[in-house]
Formats: C-alpha cells, structure tokens, sequence
C-alpha cells in the first residue's frame, strides 16, 4: 500500500476537546487528574480507634430510630422512610472498616 492517497488508520487518535492541550501545556501532566486526587484525599479521615467507635454508635442511634418508627407505623412505610435512609447513609459510612 506504499504511495496509497488512504489515511493511515494505524495513528493514535486523539481525544475530542481541550483534553490533550492542557495535557501538553503542562508538561505532559493532566491536572484535572491531580484535582481529583485532591479532591478524594481531603475526604479521607484517619481510621482509629476513636473514628471507629463514633461511626458505631452513630450506627446504633440511627438502627435504632428506625426500629422504633418501623414498629410505630408498621404499616405506613413513608412515616419511617427517611429513617430508612438514615440507616442506609449510616451502613455506608461503616465500609470504611476493613472487614
């Protein structure tokens, strides 16, 4: 296929937008990359026992207010439905903990 007029199809394409500028005028470092490391490391808190021991008892309150508005409005589930959220906000807070 030497002398073809057919584009190469084999060449890298590059991505639609600003993406690979920013990227080039940075040294070749994308930032918005390292904006979100940033981002996710200040959202990261130390995981001791102290930490622990609030997250359980944060826990127990929340298990606790939904039990009682599930066993006062048994069936009524929108009278205890924020509690329901709540408890799940609660049991996510809880993966942290290495199992």
């Amino acid at each position: 296929m030497e002398g073809s007029d057919e584009p190469n199809h084999h060449t890298a394409k590059r991505k639609r937008g600003g993406d690979n500028l920013s990227a080039v005028t940075n040294g070749g470092v994308d930032l918005s990359l390292l904006e979100e490391l940033e981002k996710s490391r200040n959202s990261v808190e130390a995981l001791d026992i102290k930490t622990v021991k609030k997250l359980v008892l944060s826990f127990e309150r929340r298990l606790k207010d939904n039990i009682a508005a599930r066993l006062k409005y048994p069936d009524q589930p929108e009278k205890f439905a924020d509690s329901e959220i709540d408890l799940h906000e609660e049991i996510e807070k809880l993966n942290v903990i290495p199992k």
